[in-house]
C-alpha cells in the first residue's frame, strides 16, 4: 500500500467513528429528563360541621354473668329508645363487649386478682358487663339535648366527642383546587426567579388514604320492651363548633423552558 492509499483509508475510518458517535450522544441526551419544576401544593377548606358524635359506655351488673348481661341489654334498649325519639339521630352503634368478675375492694387491683384464688377477699361477688357505644346526630342542634338524655337513661361517661361532615366530597374538591392554585403560585415564583417560563403541567399526584373502622353490633337476650322515656329536656347551652378543616396535599410537576 502506498502512502496516498493509507491516508485515504485513515480518513474513511475517522469519518466512520464520528458518524457512530453522533447517535450515541443523541441517545444520551434523550435519556435526560426534560427541565421541570416540582412543587408541593397545600390547600384547605373550612366547612361548618353537620354531624355530632356522642360516645358513651353502657354498664350492667348482676350476681351472675347472665344477670349482668341482661341488665346491660335492658339499659342499652332504654337508651336506644330515647335516641330514636330524637330527629336525625342514627341508631346506637355498639362494640367491645366485656364481662368481668367483680371482687371485694380489699382484693387489691384486678390485674393482681387474676393470680389469686377466688376465695376470701378475692371471692367473686358479682359480674359487670359493659359495652362502648357511639351515637351520631344530624343536624347538630340536638347534640346537647341528646347528651343529657343518654346520661339520664343510664349511659356512663357520655361525651360529645366531636363534630364531622356527613359528606366531605365538596370540601375535598375545594381543598384540591386550593392546593393546585398554591402549587401554580409556587411554580410561577420559582420560574420568575430562575429566568425560565412554564410550558405546561405534566403530572399531579397525592397520597391521601382512607380507613373505615369495622363496626361490631352486640346482641343478647331481650327483656320486655321498656316503657317509652319522657320527652328529653332541651339543653339551653348554645353549641358553636369550629368548622371542619379539610386539607389536600399534592405533588405537582410543571415542564419549563428557557
Amino acid at each position: 500500500m502506498n502512502c496516498l492509499a493509507f491516508v485515504s483509508t485513515l480518513r474513511v475510518s475517522m469519518v466512520g467513528i464520528a458518524a457512530l458517535a453522533v447517535p450515541s450522544a443523541a441517545l444520551a441526551q434523550a435519556d435526560q429528563p426534560p427541565p421541570r419544576i416540582v412543587v408541593t401544593g397545600v390547600g384547605s377548606a373550612r366547612t361548618p360541621p353537620d354531624t355530632a358524635t356522642l360516645s358513651l359506655h353502657v354498664r350492667g351488673e348482676g350476681a351472675t354473668a347472665d344477670d349482668a348481661t341482661r341488665a346491660l341489654v335492658a339499659k342499652r334498649d332504654a337508651i336506644a329508645g330515647g335516641i330514636a325519639s330524637l330527629a336525625g339521630a342514627t341508631p346506637m352503634e355498639t362494640s367491645t363487649l366485656s364481662v368481668i368478675e367483680a371482687r371485694d375492694k380489699d382484693c387489691q387491683n384486678d390485674y393482681q386478682a387474676r393470680g389469686r384464688l377466688a376465695q376470701g377477699d378475692c371471692a367473686v361477688r358479682g359480674y359487670i358487663a359493659e359495652i362502648d357505644a357511639i351515637v351520631r346526630l344530624r343536624p347538630i342542634a340536638q347534640a346537647g339535648t341528646a347528651t343529657g338524655l343518654v346520661a339520664r337513661l343510664g349511659g356512663s361517661d357520655v361525651r360529645l366527642s366531636g363534630f364531622t361532615l356527613s359528606d366531605d366530597s365538596i370540601a375535598r374538591r375545594k381543598a384540591t383546587a386550593a392546593a393546585l392554585a398554591d402549587a401554580r403560585a409556587q411554580a410561577e415564583a420559582i420560574a420568575a426567579g430562575s429566568g425560565v417560563h412554564i410550558l405546561r403541567l405534566q403530572s399531579v399526584g397525592d397520597t391521601v388514604g382512607h380507613f373505615e373502622p369495622a363496626e361490631i353490633v352486640v346482641t343478647a337476650e331481650r327483656l320486655a320492651p321498656p316503657p317509652p322515656p319522657p320527652p328529653p329536656a332541651p339543653v339551653a347551652v348554645s353549641l358553636t363548633p369550629q368548622p371542619v378543616e379539610t386539607t389536600a396535599r399534592l405533588s405537582v410537576v410543571y415542564l419549563i423552558a428557557p
